[in-house]
Formats: structure tokens, C-alpha cells, sequence
């Protein structure tokens, strides 16, 4: 298991940092005026030791007024009182993973949301992540095919995954007003079947 586990830790980390090259030279072909600021980064564990790093890309063009593509691999010592609030069974974290967020500069196009990523600790290890949007003028055209294509992508588990979203997605201060139309989230996923969680989160 253990070795499938690395296998499929790789494959994840690969398939996030392609995906990254994917969705930045879509934007630029989108918005052929946008310009790019990319900070290549490394970390230090809790220990003081090479703890991995990450790729950040910033976005400022004509369409979009600002967006962010960024992707992470991490590793080694966490905080002890950090580690026992998470579902693994050790003071060590590896997690790798993708995130985006894109604000439009026309205010009737919506801000949309997404992240992925694989974690683990110790003997133990889960896929998690999500997508929202939220848009400043209601077009349900909009809302409509936004949620049509997470439900063609999660299957069986978009209910569920929408679901999550939705109560997560909200302002508790003001009397749990929706931040948004909400979208899909899901977190600690792990049926048992490593090949079966990935394909399912590198689908979504």
C-alpha cells in the first residue's frame, strides 16, 4: 500500500503542476494583454529543515483584473499542536495541491473559486477541495451552468459535495447570509481505494 501511496503522491503532484501550465496559458489566450508575476518559493519545516515549496502565479490584465494560480508541495515536521487537529497519526504532513481564484474586471462576469489537493500524515491520507463562484449581478444562466458541470463531473457525489459547500459557504456574522451560489466541497476523502480517490479528484 505504501508504495501505491507514493506512486499516486507523485502522479498528484505532477498532474496539479500541469494543470497550472493548462490554466495559465488559457488566461493569456483569453486575455492576450495579461501579464504575469510568478514567485518560485521554498520553505523551511517546523524543524528547520527543507520542507518543499511551491509555484505562485499572479495575474493582472484586460479581462481579468486579478487571478492567482498556485501550486504547492510540501513536506515534513508540522507543529505538534497543528498535527492533532488534523485526522493523521504523526507530526509529519506531505500535501501537495492546486488553487485559483479569478476576479474578472467586468463586474457582471463572477469570481469563481477552486482548489484541490492530497494530504497526508503519518499512516493516514485524503483528497480534498472545492469550487464556488460568486457573481455580483444574478444571471441564473450563470448559476445553472456553473453547477451543471460539477454535477457531471462528481457523479454520484455532488449532492453531497453541494451540500458541504453550502453550509460552509456562508457568513455566519450576518445571520448566514449565502457568500455566494455555493458549488461543490469535500474533505478527509478516502474510501479505501487510492487509485479510485485520485482519478475521481484529478477528474474533478
Amino acid at each position: 500500500m505504501s508504495f501505491e501511496i507514493e506512486n499516486i503522491k507523485t502522479e498528484f503532484a505532477e498532474h496539479v503542476k500541469a494543470l497550472q501550465n493548462d490554466i495559465s496559458n488559457e488566461l493569456k489566450r483569453i486575455d492576450t494583454k495579461i501579464k504575469l508575476n510568478e514567485d518560485i518559493w521554498e520553505r523551511k519545516d517546523f524543524a528547520g529543515r527543507p520542507g518543499g515549496g511551491g509555484i505562485t502565479r499572479a495575474f493582472e490584465g484586460d479581462i481579468f483584473e486579478n487571478a492567482g494560480v498556485n501550486t504547492s508541495e510540501i513536506h515534513g515536521a508540522i507543529n505538534p499542536d497543528f498535527a492533532k487537529k488534523l485526522q493523521g497519526d504523526s507530526d509529519q504532513l506531505w500535501a501537495a495541491g492546486i488553487s485559483l481564484i479569478l476576479h474578472p474586471r467586468n463586474p457582471r462576469v463572477p469570481t469563481v473559486h477552486a482548489n484541490f489537493r492530497m494530504i497526508q500524515q503519518g499512516d493516514s491520507f485524503w483528497f480534498g477541495g472545492g469550487a464556488d463562484l460568486t457573481p455580483f449581478y444574478p444571471h441564473e444562466e450563470d448559476f445553472k451552468y456553473f453547477h451543471k458541470v460539477w454535477k457531471d463531473a462528481a457523479g454520484e457525489g455532488y449532492e453531497r459535495m453541494k451540500k458541504t459547500c453550502d453550509e460552509y459557504f456562508v457568513n455566519a456574522h450576518r445571520n448566514n447570509e449565502m457568500r455566494g451560489i455555493g458549488g461543490i466541497f469535500f474533505d478527509h476523502h478516502n474510501t479505501g481505494d487510492p487509485d479510485q480517490d485520485f482519478n475521481m479528484v484529478k477528474g474533478l
